[in-house]
């Protein structure tokens, strides 16, 4: 059963409800409902509604959809809600870890889904040129100080652990500012 937009969005209301005594709702994740990105239109008509001014007024940078790694859904998302963060998990720096740890990385290799994580952070500079093309280091850098995406990684007893691990990681991060959590 996929959440509706409106189910995600009486959560919110639920939860901002018994926080008002200690604080408002601050950032919201689209996670552990299942993968985000296969319920597409209702996680975009939630995060509509909650950045919304006239509905919920959240800042856009405070809502997030975490995805597994999705990337025709990843390139959608960048198109039609470029101002929402993105999480990707990502759980191991190189396709055949990846694919041992998560069922989807078969469908969707890793350099695509960095590729995607990287355009959706540069949208709004593509919004802004008439061309696409490929972004100096200079202009990724500066674009990402402005936008964030996060990069999910559970580090598993093992393989995944290890320093020549953390340097592919690293490898895959140069040059973005990404959060790696």
């Amino acid at each position: 059963n996929k959440i509706l937009a409106k189910e995600a969005i009486e959560q919110n209301l639920v939860y901002d409800n018994k926080l008002k005594q200690l604080d408002v709702v601050r950032n919201i994740v689209f996670m552990g409902m299942g993968e985000p990105l296969n319920n597409y239109d209702n996680v975009v008509e939630a995060c509509r509604c909650l950045i919304d001014r006239k509905r919920w007024n959240m800042a856009h940078g405070r809502v997030t959809v975490s995805t597994v790694g999705v990337t025709p859904r990843i390139r959608d998302l960048t198109r039609d809600l470029p101002e929402v963060g993105l999480a990707l998990s990502l759980h191991a720096p190189n396709q055949a870890m990846r694919s041992e740890i998560v069922p989807a990385a078969k469908a969707y290799k890793i350099e695509g889904l960095i590729e995607a994580l990287d355009n959706h952070m540069m949208a709004y500079l593509k919004k802004r040129e008439a061309n696409s093309h490929r972004y100096t280091e200079e202009e990724r850098i500066k674009e990402s100080t402005r936008r964030r995406a996060m990069i999910e990684y559970v580090m598993l007893e093992g393989p995944t652990s290890s320093f020549e691990c953390a340097h592919q990681l690293g490898k895959l991060c140069e040059n973005r500012h990404l959060l790696v959590n």
